[in-house]
């Protein structure tokens, strides 16, 4: 009987752990592969695309590439989103290795310890893909990578954006003029 009720309290736990979307994002602090800190709280008010890689996976490596063609050159580069790859248990010089050989142009974040990974991680696998919205929510997160629902998602926060900006704006005019 003790077994179940642990097992229970346990499984509890887990489900209690996992993040969903609409809950404030985890802040973190990490550094690039050139020393620049970021902390996820500096960039609120930015739409944020983090993608969690391996360094020693070929599946990080594809995505990666897929990181820099799909999203970074064709779709964020010039936009206000940012694009980071988070490298689970990488080193600084392992995180500088990995963006030299693929040649990424994108900042490619190293959480050596796996603090920022274990506060994400819905499961033991990466790529993980996480986006988080303007107010800092979590906007989705999932297994795997795909560019296409990536896009897809940060085009509807963009938009949702304007709506909401140009109502405010029209909003205003009107209040001022009365």
């Amino acid at each position: 009987m003790w077994k179940r009720c642990f097992l229970l309290s346990v499984l509890s736990l887990a489900f209690v752990a996992r993040l969903f979307c609409g809950e404030p994002a985890p802040d973190f602090t990490l550094y690039t592969t050139d020393g620049q800190k970021i902390e996820l709280s500096d960039l609120r008010g930015r739409i944020i695309v983090i993608v969690f890689l391996d360094h020693r996976s070929s599946q990080s490596i594809l995505t990666a590439r897929a990181m820099e063609t799909r999203l970074w050159r064709a779709n964020f580069q010039n936009r206000m989103i940012y694009l980071f790859g988070i490298l689970v248990g990488a080193s600084q010089a392992d995180a500088a290795g990995f963006k030299d050989a693929i040649g990424l142009t994108y900042p490619i974040l190293f959480d050596t310890n796996g603090d920022v990974w274990n506060r994400y991680k819905i499961s033991d696998r990466t790529p993980l893909s996480v986006i988080i919205g303007r107010n800092g929510t979590l906007e989705y997160i999932k297994d795997g990578f795909n560019a296409n629902e990536i896009i897809q998602k940060v085009n509807e926060l963009q938009s949702s954006n304007i709506y909401f900006t140009t109502w405010w704006k029209i909003k205003e005019l009107f209040r001022k003029n009365n």
